[in-house]
């Protein structure tokens, strides 16, 4: 069976999921406090004062999956080699279209 995504993958877009939803049902009810909609998300948080620590608890997770997302980035970059620079040969179609490959006969177009 061929597994598409690593666990660290899985990991931080979970991460990502839970703390961007924490950060919408969190700051918009304290941006819009005025709205009828953000009394009963307030209530749910038990107030101004749980919703903004449990917003910047969410903030900091989020500036800690971006970094860890960085940061594995980084490493697949420069110490796995994924990014080889490859060198075209002379026999390179682009470089030379009269390369064997690169002869197309009329007969074989159709």
């Amino acid at each position: 069976m061929y597994r598409r995504f690593k666990p660290l993958d899985i990991v931080l877009h979970f991460t990502m999921m839970v703390t961007f939803i924490a950060l919408v049902l969190t700051g918009l009810p304290l941006k819009f406090s005025h709205a009828p909609w953000a009394k009963g998300l307030m209530a749910f948080w038990g107030g101004a004062e749980m919703a903004g620590l449990v917003h910047r608890i969410a903030a900091a997770i989020t500036f800690l999956y971006f970094a860890a997302a960085n940061a594995y980035f980084i490493y697949f970059l420069f110490y796995k080699n994924y990014l080889e620079i490859q060198i075209p040969s002379r026999n390179c179609l682009a470089l030379n279209p009269s390369a064997p490959a690169g002869r197309i006969s009329r007969t074989s177009l159709g």
